[in-house]
């Protein structure tokens, strides 16, 4: 006689306590297995939230740091300039010369100022109009219809940053002006670049502490790496750490740098560990 006939012959109580047991460990795996993966997205959405969150505050230190660092030097530029206009301005008064050659004199110096490799100074007028300019076609020309002019006439002093693009260009680009006010000649003088050529102020020094901080669990770290596959800062850098050289040598840092904005989990012994674990970066670019 086969189990499902003597089934049949079990008393009703017998037959009810193995049902409801059945049905109870078959609610209770299902549940379980629901829980495992639940628990495991909430995990999982919890670490990339906080990774993220960590990025994004590193992407803000350096940004912040760059801006100060952009902003003082134009700031500089166009102070030195304002009080070079000025110089020129009173040898005007003192009868020295006519004003016309004292702007030209000013004009001159402010031309032969080069900002950055292709930046520049220009003058505007506070109607908009161009007063001096290394373009020639932009001189003496209203160029009101642009909102950064729009800035600059209202305010004549302070930084912008904007997109610009000169005549013959393609593609306008993200620039940075820091502008001055010389009322003598309505002159708003205005040191400006594009923002990509003043890497070199960028301090690494003015926030690497700062990054190093930001830890995460036991082995988790922060590092900044360009897009050459070069690190600027890790906590192994100039330790003479291997591992160091080999995590530039492979895939993943060729894959961030190429990417430059995204997650990526990879396999990775650490250490004297005797097994591969995930790991995972989120990255973003500046």
């Amino acid at each position: 006689m086969g189990f499902g006939n003597r089934f049949l012959n079990f008393p009703i109580r017998f037959k009810l306590i193995i049902s409801y047991s059945l049905l109870f460990v078959t609610a209770m795996a299902l549940t379980s297995f629901f829980i495992y993966f639940l628990v495991r997205h909430i995990i999982n959405t919890s670490i990339d939230n906080e990774l993220n969150r960590s990025t994004s505050t590193i992407l803000n230190i350096v940004k912040t740091s760059a801006d100060t660092s952009i902003k003082a030097h134009l700031n500089g530029i166009a102070v030195q300039n304002r009080n070079m206009a000025l110089h020129f301005y009173a040898q005007y008064k003192k009868g020295v010369m006519s004003e016309v050659k004292a702007k030209q004199m000013a004009t001159q110096v402010i031309l032969n100022q080069p900002v950055g490799q292709t930046g520049y100074i220009y003058c505007l007028l506070s109607s908009g109009v161009i007063a001096v300019h290394p373009e020639k076609e932009l001189l003496n020309t209203d160029l009101s219809e642009y909102a950064f002019i729009q800035y600059q006439k209202k305010h004549k002093q302070g930084y912008i940053e904007y997109d610009w693009k000169n005549p013959g260009e393609l593609v306008a680009q993200p620039k940075a002006l820091y502008m001055i006010y010389f009322e003598p000649w309505d002159w708003i003088i205005s040191a400006s670049s594009y923002r990509s050529e003043f890497n070199q102020l960028v301090h690494i020094n003015d926030f690497k502490d700062r990054i190093l901080t930001l830890a995460f669990g036991k082995t988790g770290y922060s590092y900044i790496v360009d897009s050459n596959e070069n690190f600027i800062i890790h906590p192994s850098l100039g330790n003479n750490d291997i591992s160091l050289n080999q995590l530039k040598a492979s895939e993943r840092i060729k894959t961030v740098c190429e990417q430059k904005k995204g997650k990526l989990i990879y396999q990775i012994k650490q250490n004297n560990e005797k097994w591969l674990r995930d790991k995972l970066v989120i990255f973003n670019y500046i």
